[in-house]
């Protein structure tokens, strides 16, 4: 829906009125990122039981001795 929308705005409600389209542009970009944040969470938490472990700055806990 997004990249169709981008492609075809221009021709959508030309005129003055054109604002309308440029908003709703702009509120559909940002809930597609928002959905996609929502879902690279949601695919990071599964897995690997240790992930939270796994991200940079923390430490493993195989290597550390378990939790700290």
């Amino acid at each position: 829906m997004v990249p169709a929308l981008g492609a075809t705005q221009t021709s959508i409600l030309p005129g003055p009125e054109h604002w309308v389209i440029q908003v709703l542009h702009l509120l559909v970009g940002l809930t597609a990122i928002a959905l996609a944040e929502v879902l690279g969470r949601r695919i990071r938490g599964r897995g690997d039981p240790r992930a939270s472990w796994n991200r940079p700055g923390r430490a493993d806990p195989a290597i550390h001795g378990g939790d700290r």
